[in-house]
């Protein structure tokens, strides 16, 4: 199923490069690795929808932080908990699944709704709706070597990192 181990806090933001500035000077965190204009088609809700986003992954100390800035207007997980237009901050927290199928059957079991599924490069991800018990949305990761591998690669890039080259492409 899962291990319960949290490797990521994602917060919504307005503007990216703002909010990546705010992370390297107020927190350290970094560098961060952006993508801009990613386009995917998603189920939200059980409704096929498409879902335009900016992201970027940095690293404070043993957790990776998302930074989602959501380009579309179509409904989303992101907007479920910040609409269009209003206040960002945290959003949800991720974690890996051995086996994505239990992990789901869990959290629905236990009254966690599945509000998006999705693909992302070769790993499924789904995130559970737990808000009003959690105050966040829970992302669950298909454990696939290659995001394994991009969990590394952020990470490494942090190591011994002087605060140079903030912005870097994923």
């Amino acid at each position: 199923m899962f291990d319960g181990v949290i490797v990521q806090n994602a917060y919504v933001v307005d503007d990216l490069n703002v909010s990546i500035d705010n992370w390297v000077s107020n927190i350290g965190a970094g560098p961060f690795f952006v993508m801009h204009n990613l386009v995917l088609t998603v189920m939200y809700r059980g409704k096929e929808m498409p879902l335009d986003f900016d992201l970027a992954l940095g690293q404070a100390g043993a957790l990776q932080i998302e930074l989602i800035k959501v380009n579309s207007r179509t409904a989303n997980v992101y907007s479920d908990t910040y609409p269009h237009g209003g206040t960002c901050g945290f959003h949800h927290v991720a974690m890996f699944a051995q086996d994505l199928d239990d992990a789901i059957s869990d959290y629905v079991a236990k009254g966690y709704p599945l509000a998006m599924d999705l693909v992302f490069g070769d790993a499924r991800v789904v995130y559970m709706d737990a808000r009003h018990d959690m105050g966040c949305m829970v992302e669950f990761y298909q454990d696939t070597p290659d995001m394994r591998a991009m969990y590394a690669r952020v990470a490494a890039a942090a190591v011994n990192w002087n605060g140079s080259d903030p912005i870097r492409s994923l």
